[in-house]
């Protein structure tokens, strides 16, 4: 009689739990490989999102932990590697800094757009001109009113140096993986 109650438990739940957690293995390898053969960069947080789209895909309430993250990558034997110095030169010039770091950011939303799919052709001119008004729209939101007034004090031009919560402080934080739009599958 427990083993009737067990099976249809099973049956219920659609599945047991194990059979849940290989599916969510599998389709997290699978996203893995297809992102390292892309030669894209993949960080925890990517994994947990993806583990969390699958879940959510099965009906099936998973929380991605750590412990889950650390036990996934041991067992596919993932290597974790961290940037932990950038050699540039001394007398770089501001100009240079600036472009480097604006290629970083469209790196960066590149491989965010080929991680996740979507389907948007970012090399095309139109897009590079949109993904450009997108950033100064943003910048010029009140978030950003303290960081613009740095850059009058930084050359001198008024005394009172304020302080700011930077571009990467206020629109990357990537701690915080939940949506916050009501039935969103991200």
């Amino acid at each position: 009689m427990r083993e009737v109650y067990r099976i249809r438990n099973y049956v219920k739940n659609g599945g047991k739990t194990s059979q849940k957690l290989e599916i969510i293995n599998n389709f997290v390898l699978t996203k893995f490989k297809n992102a390292r053969i892309k030669k894209l960069p993949v960080h925890d947080i990517d994994l947990k999102r993806w583990a969390k789209v699958c879940a959510k895909q099965s009906n099936f309430e998973f929380k991605a932990s750590n412990y889950w993250i650390s036990r996934f990558k041991r067992e596919n034997r993932i290597k974790s590697r961290k940037v932990t110095k950038f050699v540039t030169y001394t007398n770089l010039k501001n100009s240079a800094k600036i472009i480097e770091s604006s290629d970083n950011f469209v790196k960066k939303i590149y491989n965010y757009v080929s991680l996740e799919e979507i389907d948007i052709e970012i090399r095309i001119r139109n897009c590079i001109i949109k993904m450009h008004s997108l950033i100064y729209n943003q910048l010029q939101s009140p978030l950003f009113y303290r960081m613009l007034r740095y850059a009058w004090f930084k050359p001198g031009y008024c005394n009172e140096n304020p302080e700011f919560d930077n571009v990467r402080d206020i629109c990357f934080k990537f701690s915080e993986i939940d949506c916050n739009i009501d039935n969103c599958i991200n």
